[in-house]
Parts: C-alpha cells; structure tokens; sequence
C-alpha cells in the first residue's frame, strides 16, 4: 500500500481538478444533472476572479495529471522538487476556490456567495477542489517528511 501511495493522492487529485475544471467549463451541464431552478452562471460574465480561478484549475490538473504520469512510469523520484511543486499547486487549488466563491460577492457588493444558490453542482466543484488541493498537499507532505 506504501508503494501506491503517490500514485492514488495523485490520481485522486488529478480526477477532482478534472471535475472542477469541466463543472467550471461546462456550467450548463450543473443545470441539467441537477436540475436547479436558477439560472447558471456564465464563466465569462463573472469578472476577472472566475477566469483566474478557472486557469487556476486548468494549472492544477495539469500539473497534478504529469505528476501522476511520472508515478506511474515509476519516474517520481527523479523529478525535481516534486514535493514543493505539489505543495504549491495545493495552493493554486485552495486559492481558485476562495476565488470560486468571493467572486460573487466581490462583484455584487454581497456578503455571501451566490453560487451557493445555485445547487448541488456548485457545492461539488468547491468539494472537489478541495479534495484535488488535498490529495496534492498530502503527497507533497509526505514527501516533504521522507527527505
């Protein structure tokens, strides 16, 4: 199980940054799995905070996906600062959905988010990113424990 380790935290992480990235991409897609009853947001249509948070994410699946890549080549070990550079992503990741959520109320003047209203979908991509930017910190802390 040791041995595996790397390779789920980072799988996991990869999967859940894909989640995030099509149920940002893909905002319709909320409605119809979900069936909420209000209108969806447009990625584009929400300021510069959603776009960042949406790149952001584009990052961490990136990253996350090419590190589960050399997990399972067996090529871990040999990539520099594995550790930090995970670390760092977890950031990304953590960062992206804070932005996922204050981007309403920072461009409405609100006090609480309005994606929240918005259904099950939204609560899943906060969920989800929270997940990918835990399974990349628990990687790169482990590996930050082992040297």
């Amino acid at each position: 199980m040791k041995k595996y380790l790397d390779l789920i935290l980072l799988g996991v992480a990869a999967f859940f940054s894909l989640l995030v990235f099509v149920w940002m991409a893909l905002p319709g897609l909320k409605e119809t799995l979900f069936d909420t009853t209000t209108n969806v947001y447009n990625l584009l249509d929400e300021g510069a905070g959603m776009v960042i948070a949406f790149v952001f994410m584009i990052l961490v699946f990136l990253v996350s996906a090419c590190l589960c890549a050399a997990a399972l080549l067996g090529k871990l070990d040999k990539v520099p600062f594995a550790h930090f550079i995970a670390l760092g992503t977890a950031l990304f990741a953590l960062v992206a959905m804070i932005l996922f959520f204050l981007t309403e109320s920072i461009v409405n003047g609100g006090n609480t988010s309005e994606y929240i209203k918005l259904g099950a979908g939204a609560v899943l991509c906060a969920i989800s990113g929270l997940v990918a930017a835990c399974g990349l910190g628990c990687f790169g802390v482990s590996k930050l424990l082992k040297k």
